[in-house]
């Protein structure tokens, strides 16, 4: 006499069919936004969310169920059990990862002090005379200058009409609708060091600041900024700035 065949888990075997269906309507739902309306949509994942935790529960008392009274279909059970299980892990490890990658980015480069300061290459009102302003190589002995945060202060309040930021060693503002960025000289050369856009400065003559930054549809380019000194060499000031006059008026 043959041995009876052993009956079938229905638990396992819902549970396995619910946990499955689940991301397949998930999918359906989100590709079908031109066919239904919100509410409907609304309706469908919660159903979605309903099916994973009812497949869940399920198969959990199906697995027991069948080990207890020898039932077919554990396998479907634990399927089920791992579907719902990988669907919540999935979005969690992909959420910390991306929190480690943000913060791994965040702690190699902090924010620039620059900001988006886009550049005016070509001058105007050049009859005016700014070059007893403009930064040369090696016209700061950068070593044999002290600047205090209060100075630092103080010169931005008496030149900035509106101040956004200030870090202590920097002072960003505007003047005339130009972006000023005031940097005491004896932390100047640490700062180009730092700076996150990695900023490189040339002395064509006078020095200029160039660095990359991210421009529409994923493109880039590259930003081109005026270097000017205080008469006092206290001072580096980083303008986009282009119009001789309003550089006149502001070391005036």
């Amino acid at each position: 006499m043959s041995a009876q065949k052993k009956e079938l888990s229905k638990l396992c075997l819902t549970g396995f069919i619910l946990s499955a269906a689940a991301p397949i309507l998930a999918v359906l739902n989100l590709y079908s936004g031109w066919l239904l309306n919100d509410t409907i949509r609304i309706i469908i994942f919660i159903v979605v969310i309903l099916a994973v935790v009812v497949g869940l529960i399920l198969s959990i008392v199906g697995v027991i169920t069948a080990a207890v009274k020898r039932r077919r279909g554990k396998g479907f059970g634990i399927a089920g059990i791992i579907m719902p299980c990988v669907y919540v892990l999935v979005p969690v490890v992909i959420v910390c990862f991306a929190i480690f990658a943000g913060a791994k980015d965040s702690s190699k480069d902090k924010p620039s002090d620059l900001g988006n300061m886009a550049g005016n290459p070509v001058p105007i009102n050049t009859e005016y005379d700014v070059s007893q302003y403009r930064l040369a190589e090696d016209s700061i002995d950068y070593s044999n200058i002290t600047v205090s945060r209060a100075e630092l202060k103080e010169y931005a309040d008496s030149r900035l009409g509106l101040i956004s930021n200030d870090t202590g060693i920097s002072i960003t503002g505007s003047y005339q609708s130009y972006a000023f960025f005031i940097i005491r000289s004896d932390c100047f050369e640490e700062w180009a060091e730092e700076d996150s856009l990695g900023c490189k400065i040339s002395y064509p003559g006078y020095a200029t600041l160039t660095y990359e930054e991210n421009w529409e549809f994923m493109g880039s380019r590259i930003v081109t900024l005026y270097v000017y000194k205080d008469p006092s060499d206290k001072f580096i000031i980083i303008t986009n700035c282009n119009d001789y006059k309003v550089i006149s008026d502001f070391f005036g």
